[in-house]
């Protein structure tokens, strides 16, 4: 259990003020607070017209840019309930033939520098790559090392890769109900049994606003079938148009179900849409990256060319 003070911490950061819309309403802000796991109703409403398939090319098509820079701040409980606040980017982009994907943690110290990439080429099982602070080398991540763990953080390695690109199938398993919001529940696992094979879970449980299909949460089931962790999102924001709406979340808590650590990640910065150069996603520049590409991205990120 998180001590007292912890509580407090988090409770602080979840009230502050973020640079998100106001047109955005109350009840399609969801701030969500993981210290357990959330009380939901299932109705046990099936329809035909509203199969799994449907709903999540509704959820990709409410946000479905070519390219992303985003430049979270973290924190991070220990099941200790000591607490270690960071800075992390996610890039991706996004290509009809390969989708290129990076997440680089700038801080804290003691994960200062570690890079993962992944390459996901059609046709062909997906690459990870990855290097540690004080690596020489970049490192080809096994079959094997996909189930584990950024460290000690909720991340998995297989994390990084983007859902879209992979082979997965779908069932619609109703309506429920998390914080007020109506939401369809989709359950989704591998449909390749070599991504099954090399996956940390057995399945998972989407949830999807009903009124715009928007990302409210998911849970992931480990191999033994029982919940390991959840993926919350909230206070979202819509970063497009009222005749285009793009509705992205700024703000997501990753729960470990297993240890009881939580990771709280914040926007802070974000670009989509740009040309991203070539070097960010090379695997031979994964121990120089933080040197050759933190600034630039950063930059970007804030908006500047």
């Amino acid at each position: 259990m998180l001590t007292s003070e912890v509580a407090r911490l988090l409770l602080a950061i979840l009230a502050e003020t973020h640079h998100v819309s106001t047109a955005m309403t109350a009840q399609r802000t969801c701030i969500l607070l993981a210290l357990a796991t959330l009380a939901t109703s299932l109705h046990g409403f099936y329809s035909q017209s509203n199969k799994g398939e449907k709903l999540i090319e509704a959820h990709e098509s409410s946000f479905a840019p070519k390219s992303q820079i985003e430049h979270y701040e973290t924190v991070f409980i220990h099941p200790d309930g000591s607490v270690d606040t960071g800075e992390m980017l996610l890039i991706y982009a996004y290509g009809e033939e390969v989708t290129y994907g990076i997440v680089h943690f700038i801080k804290p110290k003691a994960l200062s520098g570690f890079t993962v990439l992944s390459v996901q080429e059609l046709g062909k099982l997906p690459q990870i790559y990855y290097t540690a602070p004080d690596e020489d080398s970049p490192l080809a991540l096994s079959s094997s090392k996909w189930k584990e763990r950024f460290f000690e953080t909720p991340w998995h390695f297989e994390d990084i890769l983007d859902d879209d690109r992979e082979d997965w199938t779908y069932q619609n398993r109703g309506i429920v109900q998390i914080n007020g919001v109506l939401a369809d529940l989709v359950e989704s696992a591998y449909g390749t049994g070599e991504l099954k094979d090399r996956s940390a879970y057995s399945k998972r449980e989407v949830y999807l606003a009903r009124e715009d299909s928007r990302f409210l949460k998911c849970v992931y089931y480990g191999r033994d079938g029982d919940p390991l962790k959840s993926f919350e999102a909230g206070r979202h924001h819509d970063f497009g148009t009222p005749d285009a709406p793009r509705i992205r979340c700024t703000r997501l808590i990753v729960s470990d179900y297993r240890s009881g650590a939580m990771l709280i990640l914040s926007l802070k910065d974000s670009v989509y849409d740009i040309e991203l150069p070539e070097r960010f996603f090379a695997p031979a520049q994964l121990p120089q990256w933080a040197e050759n590409n933190t600034p630039q991205a950063l930059i970007l990120a804030r908006g500047a060319k």
